[in-house]
């Protein structure tokens, strides 16, 4: 929604994300997964919201996570999924 309503930056979208998961007022499902997100998004380059779908795979013990997206598969633990 920040994307692609608002139009802001993945930094900006790391700010608002860090910004959240910091304040006490907000409970964060699966803050760990976001933690790791941020920083495996800031790694690679990649959108934050791919690198949620992985690090969520990883902490929940999956092998790889499947995407269509070539540039999600920079991250760790993502795979490919080519269309037919």
């Amino acid at each position: 929604m920040l994307r692609s309503r608002h139009r802001a930056t993945p930094d900006e979208v790391r700010v608002v994300v860090e910004e959240l998961a910091s304040d006490p007022c907000f409970a964060i499902q699966d803050s760990d997964a976001v933690w790791l997100a941020l920083e495996m998004s800031e790694s690679v380059g990649a959108d934050f919201a791919d690198a949620l779908i992985a690090a969520l795979s990883s902490v929940y013990g999956c092998t790889h996570g499947v995407t269509f997206d070539k540039a999600a598969t920079r991250l760790p633990g993502m795979r490919l999924l080519p269309a037919d």
